[in-house]
């Protein structure tokens, strides 16, 4: 597979290439997350006893983990996970 280069709105130059990386982190509460950061908490918001279904609320930073807003952290007008933020 040819590499396929784009020039970015944010600049610079991104390559894309055929090779995939998976990055991936297990989310815990007690996993390592960067100093000054929240730990992940996770709460039930619904039971199985009660409303039927199992429904987990998620509290992370957007640095736990991979980054999940990566073009925010790098570029002044990068999207971030809420759009025009």
């Amino acid at each position: 597979m040819n590499n396929v280069e784009k020039k970015g709105t944010n600049s610079g130059v991104i390559t894309i290439s055929g090779a995939f990386h998976d990055l991936t982190h297990l989310i815990s509460q007690d996993m390592p997350v960067y100093p000054g950061d929240p730990q992940p908490e996770f709460e039930a918001s619904a039971t199985i006893e009660k409303e039927e279904v199992n429904v987990t609320r998620i509290v992370i930073g957007s640095h736990t983990g991979t980054h999940v807003d990566a073009k925010r952290h790098l570029f002044a007008d990068g999207q971030g996970l809420i759009k025009n933020h």
